[in-house]
């Protein structure tokens, strides 16, 4: 967990926030077809993915949250294709069904 004396809990959401939106709309994410964007990122960035990571688990992010983030970095169609272009097929057949019943 990361300790930051003075910092409340909404600082370390826009902290958070700011980072977040810096390091996804950095130019070099625009490079296509990477295999592992991760490294890239870490690469570029060291120590700050998981100082990131480390400021969810305190925040004790829950999806409706990961949701926002997603969507206020302008990272959800990204991240819906590589989610079902990484899931098992039966995984995503069992959602396309629930969705359709909805």
């Amino acid at each position: 967990m990361i300790d930051r004396p003075g910092v409340s809990t909404l600082g370390l959401s826009i902290l958070f926030q700011n980072k977040v939106a810096s390091l996804i709309n950095c130019s070099y994410l625009k490079v296509s077809k990477l295999k592992n964007m991760s490294t890239v990122l870490m690469s570029f960035h060291p120590g700050m993915v998981e100082e990131i990571i480390a400021m969810f688990e305190h925040m004790n992010v829950d999806g409706e949250t990961m949701e926002y983030v997603i969507e206020k970095t302008n990272m959800r169609e990204q991240m819906l294709r590589q989610l079902i272009m990484s899931s098992p097929l039966k995984e995503v057949q069992t959602l396309l069904e629930e969705k359709l019943e909805a």
